[in-house]
């Protein structure tokens, strides 16, 4: 039975179960020196073991100033050469082989974690300054959008009232030379006048009261372009009406809803010049895609503004060629029966649910419709 302690069984341990002891730089620099050493005396040796071998500071160099630190490794080294080396399980080899495969991984993964805690940067950015400048991006667009399309719709609400003045210019002429009539179609009281985009007659009578509008085209008092209105999408391209056209080809077609004509008395221009008779169309009124036709939207409110204009307000003619802007569809009825009363300019005076045949209750009623 041999003296020497019982050598530990390091194989069926786990690697991380294992402790490791790293040597300092000096213990590495003179551990290195006593194998060189070590090294050098095994060539030397003939048939000698390496118990009888042994380590020793004299073999050869040593670093400067370490000899009591080599003499003590040196003596360390030898105690443990006194030991049988065993054969090397297949199983320590594994251990050993994982360990190390382990051991590097867990290098691998400390790198990428301290590689991801870093500012990660592109082209000297990091990421935060990234995030930063989009967002400034996000609310700086979230500003200017509204404010791009205010400046549009300001600009397509001033173009629209260059063109009404332009169109009360254009009624002036006609009163003038029709002993101050506006323009107006032959038509009876009562009859339909929301057939626009149909033949415009039926059965003889006018039955659309934008065919009365447009004979200013027809009449040559405008060109058929400045009947348009630059906010209406659907409005006919230049060219495509002329002034052989009776009327519009489509409700939809149509930019500015005029007085009603269909009155017992119709307006007069030399008779009430401060009455509204044009405005941006009426939103009251729709197109129907299943008819194909305008209907009466029961949803809009009496109050609502024109659509033309984000239904922000309505520009509107007068009689006399004054153009204003208004924000809300009420008037002050300043002359005629109905003189120092409110008035709606979108429905007949007393009128709440339209058929197309409604007509204004008094000469000073304003009720503009397509």
């Amino acid at each position: 039975m041999s003296n020497m302690p019982e050598t530990p069984d390091n194989s069926n341990r786990a690697p991380e179960d294992i402790k490791v002891y790293r040597l300092s730089e000096q213990d590495g620099d003179v551990l290195d020196a006593l194998l060189a050493n070590r090294n050098a005396a095994d060539k030397a040796a003939d048939g000698q073991s390496d118990a009888e071998v042994g380590f020793s500071i004299t073999d050869g160099p040593m670093p400067a100033g370490s000899k009591e630190r080599a003499e003590k490794m040196a003596g360390l080294l030898n105690v443990l050469g006194q030991y049988p080396a065993d054969d090397v399980s297949e199983d320590l080899t594994v251990n050993t082989l994982a360990f190390i495969e382990q051991a590097k991984q867990r290098e691998r993964f400390a790198a990428q974690i301290d590689m991801l805690s870093q500012p990660r940067r592109t082209l000297g950015i990091s990421w935060r300054q990234i995030v930063s400048a989009a967002a400034v991006f996000v609310i700086g667009a979230s500003l200017l959008i509204p404010a791009i399309n205010n400046q549009q719709q300001t600009a397509y609400q001033a173009a629209c009232a260059s063109n009404l003045q332009g169109l009360g210019g254009a009624f002036g002429q006609y009163a003038t030379d029709n002993a101050g009539a506006l323009p107006a179609l032959s038509a009876s009281p009562g009859s339909l006048w929301w057939n626009v985009g149909k033949s415009g007659r039926d059965q003889g009578e006018i039955t659309s009261n934008s065919a009365h509008l447009y004979l200013l085209a027809r009449g040559k008092y405008v060109q058929p372009r400045e009947l348009n209105c630059v906010s209406n999408a659907n409005a006919p391209a230049d060219g495509t009406m002329t002034a052989g056209h009776f009327d519009w080809n489509s409700p939809r077609a149509v930019s500015y809803s005029y007085q009603n004509m269909y009155g017992k008395k119709p307006a007069r221009a030399d008779d009430l010049p401060k009455m509204v008779i044009l405005a941006d169309k009426n939103p009251r009124f729709v197109f129907d895609d299943k008819t194909g036709a305008l209907k009466f939207d029961e949803d809009v409110e009496p109050s609502a503004s024109s659509r033309q204009h984000d239904s922000r307000g309505q520009n509107i003619l007068q009689a006399g060629g004054v153009v204003e802007w208004l924000t809300s569809p009420y008037v002050m009825q300043e002359e005629g029966d109905g003189a120092g009363t409110l008035d709606n300019i979108w429905g007949a005076s007393g009128v709440e649910v339209y058929t197309g045949r409604e007509t204004p209750t008094s000469t000073g009623d304003v009720f503009l419709v397509p």
